[in-house]
């Protein structure tokens, strides 16, 4: 009897030499291979499925002199989305606040960067306020579990920080395990190499 292969579906996406979705794409710019050996592609279909991406923002005191290089770059990542993408805005420091729930709208994901996003303050137990610090593993864990559990279909975390974790409580791999769970593709734009 012929063994039976479950077809196996393949999300690829392509950008241009200036970051722009490459359009003009056929079966032919494809080769797919596993285990060295090249397989069939049974069928090809260009088409531009809807996203849902979470800006997670770091705005804790460490990157406070880049808080508006960040929000020029989460506004620049906007201008690549669809019309059909929606978008949730989280910023992190000590907390993890949501300052814009999903919306396809980008005039509110633009207002939410222009109003809401700024450093993250803190009360102290003498009740001064300060900056505060970089819980980006407990964050990440929150924004996968809660957030990302909202919605269904493709989804993206893109997550501009400076990458050092100062005070979270779970652990890297906790938060890693979270974001598998959630189905998420992370992208990392580190600010780290700019302060």
């Amino acid at each position: 009897a012929g063994r039976r292969a479950d077809d196996v579906l393949l999300n690829v996406s392509v950008l241009d030499p200036y970051g722009h979705q490459a359009t003009d794409l056929s079966k032919n710019d494809f080769i797919i291979a596993e285990d060295g050996q090249r397989q069939d592609m049974q069928s090809f279909l260009l088409s531009s499925v809807p996203v849902n991406v979470v800006l997670m923002l770091d705005a804790s005191g460490s990157v406070v002199p880049e808080i508006a290089s960040i929000r020029d770059a989460a506004m620049r990542f906007l201008e690549q989305l669809g019309p059909e993408d929606k978008v949730s805005v989280m910023e992190f420091h000590t907390d993890l606040e949501l300052i814009q729930d999903w919306t396809a709208k980008a005039d509110e994901v633009r207002h939410a960067l222009s109003w809401r996003f700024k450093p993250g303050m803190v009360m102290t137990k003498n009740g001064h306020t300060e900056y505060g610090s970089t819980a980006l593993y407990d964050a990440l864990f929150a924004t996968a579990d809660q957030q990302l559990a909202k919605v269904t279909g493709r989804k993206a975390l893109i997550l501009l920080t400076d990458g050092d974790d100062t005070s979270s409580k779970l652990t890297y791999s906790q938060a890693l395990n979270s974001i598998i769970r959630s189905g998420a593709v992370v992208y990392v734009i580190s600010k780290a190499r700019a302060l």
